[in-house]
């Protein structure tokens, strides 16, 4: 497949997945139980099955993150500053959350507005907290720790 034409199937995967998580998102605790290795699987509804349901997990993460790494722009373009500050975002994304969770903030936000300005209002949030952390104040210290030689 040419480079162009294999985006097509990647972004059908990535949009699918979206969609399914917001159609499944109550049977989030049964996926808990496949997702993380600290749970048994007695704790889902076939735990005979257990492990052929996590190896398949396995394969759509890895298909997911194959797509979304398809999806990718080579070139730069208006939002690659956001790529540039991952590891900034992703190191302070938690304490912002859980400093939102603690003030009651994440509660009046998926439960004080009904569906879907919840779901909608948190998505504004984290695209307003990803752009954030990706300023340069949270991303200069990290790309700092980056550029020292650990090993000579």
């Amino acid at each position: 497949m040419s480079g162009k034409l294999i985006k097509i199937p990647a972004a059908i995967v990535v949009v699918a997945l979206c969609v399914i998580s917001f159609m499944y998102e109550k049977q989030y605790n049964l996926a808990k139980g496949i997702l993380l290795g600290s749970y048994s699987y007695d704790i889902l509804k076939w735990p005979e099955y257990g492990v052929m349901m996590r190896f398949a997990w396995y394969i759509i993460a890895t298909l997911v993150g194959a797509s979304i790494i398809i999806l990718i722009p080579k070139k730069k373009n208006i939002l690659s500053f956001v790529g540039a500050g991952t590891i900034s975002a992703y190191f302070w994304h938690r304490p912002i959350l859980y400093v939102l969770t603690d003030l009651g903030v994440s509660e009046k936000i998926m439960y004080g507005l009904s569906a879907p300005y919840g779901e909608i209002a948190w998505l504004l949030v984290a695209v307003a907290l990803t752009l954030l952390l990706s300023a340069p104040i949270f991303t200069k210290p990290f790309n700092n720790i980056m550029k020292l030689e650990y090993f000579k």
